[in-house]
């Protein structure tokens, strides 16, 4: 575990309050109160991922690789900070698909046990056109996590559809 300083009052109340409107869909309010969070407090990774959560919505994935890439320096133990910055980075300018897949590649190496990197990793290989690894990936998250819950969500995951169609074409 990475030893980070802990965020002092009142920083923590604007931390929970900006992640409360992020799940109420407000992202300006969320911003707003971010804003409020001490400068010094305001690199460090638990605000950066309610940040990379803002900018994401906006679309505005160079900032949002480099939100990523901070934390995923910062705090490599963090295994969504890996995730955010792979989908950044598939997104950004001059970023893809296979440069997405290499993060998420090394992250799989070191977060063996975390469905998310191993779903997004099936993403990646379904838009690639990489069915089987594709389908061993996602294979792999349904044994990792929450099998049912992961299901419901792959059947309406547009990057999975390429392996949707694969499996159609079989029948």
């Amino acid at each position: 575990m990475t030893n980070l300083a802990q965020l002092k009052h009142p920083d923590p109340m604007h931390l929970k309050a900006a992640a409360g409107w992020i799940q109420l869909g407000d992202y300006d309010a969320a911003n707003d109160e971010l804003e409020n969070i001490r400068a010094e407090w305001r690199a460090h990774p638990d605000v950066l991922e309610l940040r990379w959560l803002i900018y994401s919505h906006h679309e505005q994935w160079d900032a949002c690789l480099d939100i990523a890439s901070a934390i995923v320096k910062m705090a490599p133990d963090r295994a969504q900070a890996w995730v955010d910055k792979a989908l950044s980075l598939r997104r950004a300018s001059g970023g893809s698909i296979e440069k997405a897949k290499a993060v998420l590649g090394e992250a799989a190496k070191l977060f063996p046990t975390e469905w998310a990197v191993q779903y997004n990793l099936a993403c990646y290989c379904a838009q690639l056109g990489q069915l089987d690894a594709a389908q061993e990936h996602l294979n792999k998250s349904y044994e990792l996590g929450d099998a049912q819950q992961i299901k419901l969500i792959a059947l309406d995951d547009e990057d999975l559809k390429p392996l949707w169609q694969g499996e159609a074409q079989q029948r």
